[in-house]
């Protein structure tokens, strides 16, 4: 997935005629509907399993809010929708809970709607709820669309798996079922419930309600740039990055899209080949990009000896890894990684990270 989705990327910014320029976006928004097919069938081993964990860290609200703002909204756009969202007026400062899951419940549930309305839009909506305890915050998410609606007798087995509300509706808009049955047990796990109410061809509203501590801790100190702002990246010009991957097709995605971007890239197979590369020029490299998982010498362990070297300690390395489990992140945060780009990379995000590091 990683070289369909990057190679399909890499055709997009090519001098294309309007033919295969729509074969080429065909091709990754095919790749895109896969990748989420896959997401969800992992998930769902993974609740099977009984392995579906959350992790509680500090965030913020507002910044998961502008992220599914700016991840959907050309979807929406796409088909003539708006997309609204109306969050609490106030800054609410840190909050405490897993903000991944969250934002994973909030994208299926606002792709959904935006999936079956074609006229009008979706409408995001976050209110605070009484609550007797003063130490949380009982916050309500409500998504609400003009769409086609779900009939009555449906609406009690939504949220089982591999469930569409009729057979007509897999075949006309695709899906596995799942993405409501996983929504239910994030919900669930960070402490809270799921519900519906549709009326059909009048739209639905899907909202659930979770409490989360109100954490005093340091949130991160990165903004999140506002909806629709196109960041510059002439700054990356002549930045000096060792890419490092045992796939020679990964390996020619992550060269191009960094050649694109003026940034002067070596290339390395293995952990190995990066230290022997990052030893004979200490100072040759402003930034590494490292696979995980590789053959001779894996990442982690590659990072781990960067550490130890008095002369590369402070090079950052952006792990490169498809592992997202917060026990995965935790190891290769313990070898000394700066970041993590997650597989399959979207191109579109290379540059930010980047920015970040110069």
């Amino acid at each position: 997935m990683n070289a369909v989705l990057g190679l399909a990327q890499l055709l997009q910014q090519q001098p294309l005629d309007s033919e295969q320029m729509t074969m080429v976006r065909h091709i990754r928004e095919a790749g895109d509907t896969l990748l989420h097919l896959i997401n969800d069938i992992l998930d769902f081993s993974k609740i099977e399993a009984g392995q579906l964990k959350v992790d509680r860290q500090p965030f913020q609200l507002s910044a998961v809010v502008e992220h599914v703002d700016r991840l959907l909204h050309p979807a929406a756009a796409s088909k003539g929708l708006y997309l609204q969202f109306e969050a609490l007026p106030v800054d609410l400062g840190p909050l405490f809970s897993d903000a991944l899951r969250l934002e994973q419940v909030l994208i299926n549930l606002t792709s959904n709607a935006i999936k079956f309305t074609e006229k009008g839009g979706v409408a995001v909506k976050i209110v605070a709820q009484a609550n007797d305890d003063p130490t949380k915050l009982l916050l309500r998410f409500e998504v609400r669309d003009t769409g086609i609606g779900i009939h009555q007798d449906a609406l009690g087995d939504l949220f089982q798996a591999f469930n569409q509300a009729d057979s007509g509706i897999t075949r006309r808009f695709g899906g596995t079922g799942l993405g409501l049955a996983i929504s239910k047990r994030i919900v669930e796990l960070l402490g809270g419930t799921i519900g519906v109410e549709s009326q059909e061809g009048k739209g639905s509203t899907f909202w659930f309600v979770i409490p989360f501590e109100m954490s005093a801790m340091a949130i991160f100190s990165r903004e999140p740039k506002p909806s629709g702002e196109s960041p510059a990246y002439s700054s990356l010009a002549g930045l000096r990055v060792l890419a490092v991957d045992d796939s020679q097709i990964n390996l020619m995605v992550l060269e191009r899209a960094l050649l694109a971007l003026g940034v002067q890239v070596t290339l390395a197979g293995d952990g190995l080949q990066a230290l022997q590369a990052l030893r004979n020029a200490p100072d040759g490299f402003d930034l590494v990009l490292m696979d995980v998982q590789m053959p001779v010498m894996d990442g982690l362990t590659a990072t781990r000896e960067i550490r130890q070297d008095p002369a590369l300690a402070a090079l950052p390395v952006i792990a490169l890894t498809a592992g997202v489990l917060p026990d995965e992140q935790q190891a290769a945060l313990a070898a000394g990684v700066s970041d993590f780009l997650n597989k399959p990379l979207d191109l579109e995000q290379v540059p930010e990270m980047l920015s970040r590091y110069i």
